[in-house]
């Protein structure tokens, strides 16, 4: 045995060295590779574990994110941001149940439109949908609805927005539509109008334009049910007649549109009406008639059934007739001698006339006392805004008319609402009768309002004591009261 301290070799059993004296003990081998193996276990268990408590820290917080990015009220505010803002693609975030109408940027854009002028309309939306619990019927036009999920398990939700068929009706054959910039197709006939059912369109503010070859009509116009556009482009057929100026030039609103034949007449067909025209005729010398103002107005009535005190614009044989006058020397002298010689014819008539002048005086009587119910319906509808025709142009005192004033506050109210689409009135004479130089009727109107977020209502309004004058304008609209809603 060797000597641990000294090593000196010693006999096997010794307990001392025999050279140095140190105690002699015995030891066993170590085992170095199981106690090297005993070591390495633990470490890496302590990795394994702490990898798995590092990922579970990551996908709870990643949950903890995505339950709060992607929560109903997050969602939602997204959504309504981008409802408002039509640069921002909202195409994602929309489905619709029409399987003919596809989904893009572009068509998403009315939407988005009518949101933009409406901001209080998709705000008062947002406030709904938070406070809703499930999934809404469908039925609004725009409504909010789970449609799958993010990241597998959280809700989706997307607007469900309702698409409708509207109807363009215009007055001329061959128009050609374009909606929100798009070719729509061409007006086709329908017995006495002219008609096109459109493809589906999303619920929102679009552009609708008519073009024919007399000219043009376009609205913008909030659709929110399958309603009828009417785009009808005004136009009226007249004639013009200055016998006095054979072969004068006609200008209307300043510009040259005809020659006078060499009777002094021409005839327009089917003319493009604006607001506010005018018209004069120059004399082959010259010479310029009185402007006759503002006669669109009048000549976009009926003929048949309208009635003008002026007397250059007159109904002939159902058609409307300008006719200019001059002041100028020259045309008093023509007047003058073309009166000298019908006062002669004058004369020999003027005893048969005598014998006529009794039997007349009794049907004026008759006239004075009859009512023309054509224009009193016209009258009636014009003052409601239902005419081609300013609305104040049917009272008394124009703008200045209380009841008009009434009316129109009522209208304008109608018209800054931001959940009212649009709106009409249907009115109804119920009984009429004169009274003195006056009209006294009873009037019943029904309002119809179409709603951005709830169904159509139609509200019927009575009127008692409607008075108008003998020339068909409105003095007072009565004593008007809510009947039924």
């Amino acid at each position: 045995m060797k000597c641990p301290k000294c090593g000196s070799m010693n006999k096997a059993g010794a307990k001392f060295c025999k050279n140095c004296g140190s105690p002699l003990t015995q030891q066993k081998p170590k085992p170095v590779a199981q106690m090297t193996s005993s070591r390495a276990v633990p470490k890496k268990q302590n990795k394994l574990v702490l990898a798995l408590a590092l990922l579970v820290v990551l996908l709870a917080a990643f949950y903890g994110w995505g339950s709060f990015y992607y929560s109903k009220d997050k969602q939602i505010d997204r959504i309504v941001v981008k409802m408002q803002e039509p640069t921002k693609d909202l195409s994602k975030d929309v489905f619709t149940k029409t399987a003919s109408f596809q989904v893009t940027k572009d068509s998403v854009e009315p939407l988005q439109k009518y949101y933009h002028d409406h901001p209080s309309v998709a705000n008062e939306l947002a406030s709904k949908w938070k406070s809703e619990s499930g999934e809404q019927a469908g039925k609004d036009a725009v409504s909010l609805q789970k449609s799958g999920h993010w990241l597998l398990f959280l809700p989706r939700y997307k607007l469900q927005v309702a698409t409708y068929k509207p109807t363009v009706v215009t007055n001329h054959a061959n128009a050609k539509i374009t909606v929100d910039g798009r070719s729509a197709g061409t007006v086709k006939t329908s017995g006495k109008q002219y008609v096109q059912r459109l493809a589906p369109v999303i619920a929102g503010t679009h552009a609708f334009v008519i073009s024919s070859s007399v000219g043009t009509s376009s609205a913008s116009v909030n659709v929110f049910s399958d309603a009828a556009i009417d785009l009808s482009i005004h136009t009226a057929s007249f004639q013009v007649s200055a016998p006095d100026a054979p072969n004068g030039s006609i200008y209307i609103n300043g510009e040259k549109v005809g020659t006078l034949d060499g009777d002094g007449n021409k005839t327009f067909i089917n003319y493009l009406l604006t607001k506010n025209m005018s018209l004069y005729v120059k004399k082959t010398d010259g010479s310029r008639s009185e402007t006759i103002s503002d006669f669109g107005r009048i000549i976009s009535r009926d003929p048949k059934k309208a009635r003008s005190n002026d007397d250059e614009i007159v109904a002939v044989n159902g058609s409307w007739v300008l006719k200019p006058e001059w002041n100028d020397d020259d045309a008093d002298a023509d007047a003058s001698s073309a009166s000298s010689s019908e006062d002669s014819n004058d004369d020999r008539d003027e005893d048969a006339d005598s014998n006529d002048d009794a039997d007349s005086e009794s049907d004026d009587a008759d006239e004075s006392n009859r009512i023309d119910q054509d224009d009193l319906q016209e009258a009636v509808d014009g003052a409601w805004g239902n005419g081609d025709d300013d609305a104040a142009d049917y009272y008394v005192g124009g703008e200045g008319n209380s009841s008009y004033q009434s009316i129109k506050r009522m209208h304008d109210s109608w018209d800054n609402a931001d959940n009212i689409s649009s709106y009409g009135e249907t009115v109804t004479i119920s009984k009429a009768h004169k009274k003195g130089d006056n009209i006294i009727c009873d009037l019943r109107v029904t309002h119809h309002v179409v709603w951005t977020n709830k169904p159509t209502t139609n509200v019927v309004d009575q009127y008692v004591g409607t008075t108008l004058n003998d020339d068909y304008k409105i003095i007072s609209m009565g004593h008007g009261s809510t009947i039924s809603k």
